[in-house]
């Protein structure tokens, strides 16, 4: 499904901001 896919790009994409946040 479309929205399985959505879901997991928002997660990574959360989770990568959080590092990059934790880096700073």
């Amino acid at each position: 499904m479309i929205w399985d896919f959505v879901i997991l790009i928002n997660l990574n994409y959360a989770l990568i901001s959080f590092c990059l946040c934790r880096l700073k």
